[in-house]
Formats: C-alpha cells, sequence, structure tokens
C-alpha cells in the first residue's frame, strides 16, 4: 500500500487508494478485510468512501469537544439532505441531526449494529463530508494552517459542466448535474427516478450485469424491496431481459446498467436493451464510468446518464466527484432537473475548483491511457502465465463495445486478468501501485473480488457462486496509467 507522491506538495485530501509505508501483499488484503489491528494501523489513508480521512476524523472529534457528544456515534455528512436520510434510515434508533458552523451532522446511540449501519448508508449513497471542506472547518478554528487553494477565475461548477457538455457531447450543460461523488450521482439518480416511477405504480426495477458493489447494494437496500429487484447477471443475456421485461408488466420500473460493466469489462447491447424497456414504459439508468463517457456514448439510450468524475476527469486522483446527465427524450426532464439539483450532494466548491483545474486535460490523459492499455492488453494476452484478459476491446467484447465508443474513443484504463499462477505469487511480488480506484495516470492494482466481496472470496459457499457466475475468485483488476509503457510491461513481466 504505497503513497504515490501528490503532485502539488500538499496535504493529502482525498487521495483514492489505501496507502502504507510499503507495497501490500495479499496477506495485507485479507488483514485489511479482516480488520486486523497490525494491519489496520499502517493504514494512512485511502479510498474516501471506506476509508474517513484523517481531516474529517479530526473535525469529528472538535464537535465531539464542543458539543458534548462523547457518549454517542457521530457522522459529518455532505448535506441537511443527507443527514436527514441518514436519520431516516437509522429509524427507529434515537437518531438527531445536527447544525454546527454550517456543517450537518448525524449523533446517535453508540451500538456497534447502528454504527454499521449508518457507514455502509453514507458509503453507498457517497454521503460524507468533503475532506477538503473539513480542512476549511480546521483552518477557521485555528486547529491547522492552510496548505494550498486552486484559484479558478469563474465559477467552477459552470467550467466543469461546460467542459464535459463539450466533451460528451452533451447538448445542454444546465441538465447536467454534479455531485460530491459517482456514488450520490447513482443514488439520486436511482432515487428520483424510482419516486417518479413508484406514482405511477411501477416499482420493479431490473439489474443488468453484475455491477459496481455499491450500485448493487443501493438497488437492494434503497429500492422498493427484495420482492421488486429482479438480477440479470449476464449482460448478454437478452432472452432473459425479455421475459422479465413479460413477467413485470405495468409494473416495470426500469433498468440500472453499466456500459461497460465492473469488474469483467462487458457491454450490454445497449440498443436492444432500451428498446425492451422504453417499449414497456420503462426508465434506463447508465453508468459509463468503467469506460469514460470520454470514450463511449450512451446518451441515445440512457434517459439518465450517471457518472463517476473521480475516474478519468479528475486524472490526477485527488477529488472525488460525480454528474448525473438528463437526456433530451428524458421524460419529465425539467422535473427531474429540479429534483436532482434540490437533493443532491453538492461538490464542495474547493472540491469543484480542484476539478476545474483538471478536466479540460482529461481527454488528452484518456487518449494517453487508451494507447497504453490496448498495450497492455496485447502483452497480456499473449503472455503464457495468463488465462485471459477481459477488457473492453477484447474479441469477445469487441463488437458490443464499438457500438457505443466514440469515433475517436478507446477502451479506458481498465483490464481485469484471470491468472494461469497463484493470485497471491503474482500481487505479493508485482512493483506497482495498489488500490481501488482506476482512471488516474498511475497505474493501479486491485484484487477486485477480496476488496469488493470478501464475504463471497472468503467461503466455499461463495467462491462457488462466484464460478457459477463466470467470475474466478482470483481475479485482478489492473488500470494502466500514463508512466512509460516499458516499465508497466516490465513490472507485469516480472511478477508473472
Amino acid at each position: 500500500m504505497r503513497l504515490v507522491p501528490r503532485p502539488l506538495g500538499e496535504r493529502i485530501p482525498n487521495k483514492l487508494h489505501a496507502v502504507s509505508c510499503s507495497l501490500p501483499t495479499m496477506g495485507d488484503v485479507v488483514g485489511y478485510e479482516t480488520k486486523q489491528p497490525e494491519i489496520i494501523a499502517q493504514i494512512c489513508s485511502g479510498y474516501p468512501r471506506f476509508v474517513v480521512h484523517d481531516l474529517i476524523r479530526e473535525t469529528t472529534n472538535l464537535w465531539r469537544k464542543r458539543l458534548g457528544l462523547d457518549s454517542e456515534a457521530f457522522w459529518l455528512t455532505a448535506s441537511r439532505q443527507v443527514a436527514g436520510e441518514l436519520v431516516a434510515w437509522l429509524t427507529p434508533a434515537e437518531a438527531r441531526v445536527i447544525d454546527h458552523d454550517g456543517i450537518w451532522g448525524v449523533a446517535h446511540p453508540g451500538e456497534v449494529s447502528l454504527i454499521l449501519k449508518a457507514r455502509q448508508f453514507l458509503q453507498h449513497t457517497g454521503g460524507f463530508l468533503s475532506s477538503r471542506q473539513a480542512e476549511d472547518h480546521l483552518v477557521a478554528a485555528g486547529m491547522i494552517n492552510r496548505t494550498h487553494e486552486d484559484a479558478i477565475d469563474e465559477d467552477p461548477d459552470s467550467r466543469i459542466r461546460r467542459s464535459l457538455a463539450r466533451e460528451f457531447h452533451h447538448s445542454d450543460a444546465d441538465t447536467i448535474v454534479l455531485t460530491n461523488s459517482g456514488m450520490n450521482a447513482v443514488h439520486r439518480a436511482f432515487h428520483a427516478a424510482s419516486a417518479r416511477q413508484r406514482a405511477r405504480g411501477r416499482t420493479v426495477w431490473i439489474q443488468l450485469g453484475w455491477l459496481y458493489l455499491d450500485t448493487m447494494a443501493l438497488m437492494e437496500k434503497l429500492g422498493n424491496g427484495p420482492a421488486e429487484h429482479r438480477v440479470i447477471l449476464r449482460v448478454d443475456d437478452l432472452a432473459a431481459l425479455r421475459e422479465v421485461v413479460r413477467e413485470c408488466g405495468p409494473r416495470l420500473a426500469g433498468l440500472v446498467t453499466e456500459a461497460p460493466s465492473n469488474p469483467l469489462i462487458q457491454t450490454p447491447a445497449l440498443a436492444e436493451v432500451a428498446d425492451l424497456i422504453h417499449s414497456a414504459g420503462g426508465l434506463m439508468i447508465v453508468d459509463p464510468s468503467v469506460a469514460s463517457a470520454y470514450n463511449v456514448d450512451v446518451s441515445p439510450y440512457a434517459d439518465l446518464l450517471v457518472t463517476s468524475l473521480t475516474k478519468y476527469a479528475a486524472w490526477e486522483g485527488d477529488v472525488i466527484a460525480g454528474a448525473v446527465l438528463l437526456a433530451e427524450s428524458c421524460p419529465d426532464r425539467e422535473q427531474f432537473l429540479k429534483v436532482l439539483t434540490r437533493e443532491r450532494a453538492p461538490l464542495y466548491h474547493r472540491d469543484a475548483a480542484r476539478l476545474a483545474h483538471q478536466v479540460d486535460q482529461a481527454p488528452s490523459v484518456v487518449r494517453l491511457i487508451n494507447e497504453q492499455t490496448r498495450e497492455v492488453a496485447r502483452f497480456l494476452s499473449s503472455h503464457r502465465s495468463v488465462k485471459r484478459v477481459f477488457w473492453a476491446e477484447s474479441p469477445e467484447e469487441g463488437d458490443r463495445f464499438s457500438r457505443i465508443r466514440r469515433p475517436d474513443g478507446g477502451p479506458g484504463a481498465l483490464l481485469t486478468i484471470d491468472l494461469d499462477v497463484p493470485l497471491e505469487s503474482f500481487y505479493d511480488r508485482v512493483v506497482l501501485s495498489k488500490g481501488p480506484s482506476f482512471g488516474i495516470t498511475t497505474s493501479l492494482l486491485c484484487p477486485f473480488l477480496y476488496l469488493a466481496h470478501y464475504d463471497l472470496v472468503s467461503t466455499e459457499r461463495g467462491r462457488q457462486y462466484l464460478q457459477a457466475n463466470r467470475m474466478n475468485p482470483e481475479l485482478i483488476r489492473v488500470s494502466v496509467g500514463t508512466e512509460p509503457l516499458d516499465s508497466i510491461l516490465s513490472a507485469l513481466d516480472e511478477a508473472l
């Protein structure tokens, strides 16, 4: 778990992979998942929705002292909206919203089960306070000194939205809603779409593909209940989708999918899928984060496009952000815009300033990443120690992916490798940075299923379930960065 130096030399406000003083081993990964104290003690920072930043912890401790909250669990949230929803989520526990110095938080009894429930809610919905906002709070309190602030000559939100509209060929920058994280974009879009459809008696949502952990959790936990959640894990199973749509009838609310998916980098036949869903009165929510909307165009099929700007747009790896783009054909587009703008967790102004500093250069970074990903994929596909490489332009996926790839687009950063050597020996030997994010200039390796689904890889029954769904529990995910290509290939070759 290696600390990658931050370009600006400032204190790390949002570093996107767990770090310690040395590269981690699989033993460290298991220790992190099982919360071994000697491993947890080494982690000084991590992905912000999984490892609470030290600036947020300091601000939380300051509040505890000022407000006398020592006997309760306490969370700082991204907005008043998030705080109120967390209180509702913890009901019937006696949770309460607290407003102090312009920041919102939630206090509740310190029972372990409630702490876990609150933490999962904030992780799934992207509801944690911004670490830059926590930093500003500590500066105002005289507890730390200011380190750095990006100077932007105009409103950074507007600059970001204009840049995204231009690069994503989106007709109206004003119908792009920025959020504090990609997961908050998914949460808010799903919540708004669910409310609209529920009012019409439509309550059943379809999950197409094995989606990112928190997206699946949102649908399972914050949807309309297990009976109203249908799962089709194979993105190419149109026959199953037709049957589910037929069975749902007028109760169909819509479908959520990724294009491509995470971690198998599979692309649905979006034209056929959208035709089925729209013909039945459903809404399409599509997330192109894996390859990025810089590379793919899903707007002809998505009513609501949700994307993480943490990846690719924030290519230096020091900002988390997200966006919802409303398609021209989206039903009740203006109403959706009002609801999303009101209920989102907004992007904090210093996070927006940092993202605005990077976003205009993102297309050139993405082009270099695309070139290097293709070369790494070719190298791995012919390596004797690799069984298979899953990637957007693979022979198995290339045709469906080509239908949504922009004319000048590419595969994005992600490759997932099915090894012909033990995962542990490869992972422990490889001299590349290791962490769960992607789409940044630093290459990252991630034993994805161990980090996202440890409950499955750690039991025989769970491993059988993964294998039955064509996923080897030992898969390793690679995010290709912009380091010299020879250094990436040599590091992989030596470890293999």
